[in-house]
């Protein structure tokens, strides 16, 4: 019997993995931003304000932070698009795969709340949360076919 969410399963994740792709490639060119960012707020720290250096050096600090977040969680979506690609036929990866996909949906959410925190939410943002959410119902239905 073939299972149900095969077909769903590998677009998802074949999505995943291109959108993992390209969000480590992001967070490696923002974790080199973040991190030129804190060099020069230190350098400049002799000809500027004190004030104005600490500001810079915080804000260049929690960009590296964010960028590594976003990176790890890139790792994780690339992962998970490749274990849902080599098993969105196999019934007996299902409960394995639902796993995967909950994992993501909680990336997802704090991915969506680090945006706010940033105040660069945008309403695409939702999309990084439907992707997990098919991903499950794909593995529940490769689940329901056993």
């Amino acid at each position: 019997m073939e299972a149900k969410g095969k077909t769903l399963l590998k677009v998802v994740s074949i999505i995943l993995i291109i959108g993992g792709i390209l969000s480590a490639l992001a967070s490696v060119i923002g974790m080199f931003g973040g991190g030129v960012l804190y060099w020069l707020t230190g350098e400049s720290a002799s000809s500027a304000s004190a004030d104005a250096a600490l500001v810079g050096t915080a804000f260049g600090t929690f960009v590296l932070i964010y960028s590594i977040i976003t990176l790890i969680m890139a790792v994780l979506q690339i992962i998970a698009g490749i274990k849902g690609v080599k098993n969105c036929a196999n019934t007996s990866a299902a409960d394995n795969l639902k796993k995967w996909g909950i994992i993501l949906i909680a990336i997802a959410v704090i991915s969506i709340l680090l945006s706010a925190l940033l105040e660069s939410f945008e309403w695409t943002s939702i999309f990084s949360f439907l992707l997990p959410v098919l991903y499950t119902i794909g593995a529940n239905m490769n689940k329901e076919t056993v």
